[in-house]
This record gives structure tokens, C-alpha cells and sequence, in this order.
């Protein structure tokens, strides 16, 4: 009876193993999706970041690279009035945007000022 009750022990303790391996491999999985979708946020906001700076929104407001916008306070500051500024313009839109001519004035920006 003691050898049965090894033999069941150890076919536990052989899926818990093989569980514990499955979670890890998970984790490890899920580890890597969180970097990835990190890396593209990150890269979004870059790109976003460096849209209002070619259109030289951050300047109208005094900021500038090297800024500290959450913890230097005067910064703060201007960066909540930024804020204020893009929910004006949110409260503003109509409830249907026409995309393309929005496209076609950013191009046309773009080209004007050589910066694509």
C-alpha cells in the first residue's frame, strides 16, 4: 500500500512540475507581450510628441525639452494649460469629423514647411 501511495505522490508531484513549467512559460509569454505593447505605446506617444512639437505647439506654451512636466511645478502648469487647451478644442468638434481634409492640410503643412 505505501509503494501506491509513493507512485500517486510522485504523478502529482510529476503535474504539478509540469503545471508549474506550463505557468512559467505563460508568465514568460505574457512578460514579453507587456514589452512589446510598452515599446509601441511609448513609441506612439514619441511620435505624437514630436507632431505638436513641428507644429511648434510645446513653444506657444513655453515648454521645451528637457522639461519636467509632472514634477517641476511652473511646468506643471504649463502643461495643464496645454491640457486645457486640447479639451477646448475636443469640446469643439463636431460630432463627424472629415478625416481626409484633415489629412490633406496636414500634408499640405508638411510640405510648406519641409518638414516631412
Amino acid at each position: 500500500m505505501a509503494a501506491r501511495d509513493t507512485r500517486k505522490l510522485s504523478a502529482i508531484e510529476i503535474n504539478l512540475n509540469r503545471l508549474k513549467a506550463k505557468r512559467a512559460a505563460l508568465e514568460h509569454q505574457q512578460k514579453k507581450v507587456t514589452k512589446r505593447e510598452r515599446m509601441q505605446r511609448t513609441r506612439t506617444l514619441i511620435q505624437l510628441g514630436g507632431l505638436l512639437s513641428v507644429v511648434k505647439l510645446t513653444e506657444k506654451f513655453d515648454i521645451y525639452l528637457g522639461d519636467d512636466l509632472q514634477n517641476d511645478l511652473d511646468c506643471h502648469d504649463k502643461a495643464m494649460t496645454l491640457l486645457g487647451l486640447f479639451v477646448s478644442v475636443i469640446d469643439q468638434l463636431p460630432e463627424t469629423i472629415d478625416t481626409e481634409a484633415l489629412k490633406q492640410k496636414g500634408i499640405s503643412f508638411m510640405k510648406k514647411n519641409k518638414t516631412a
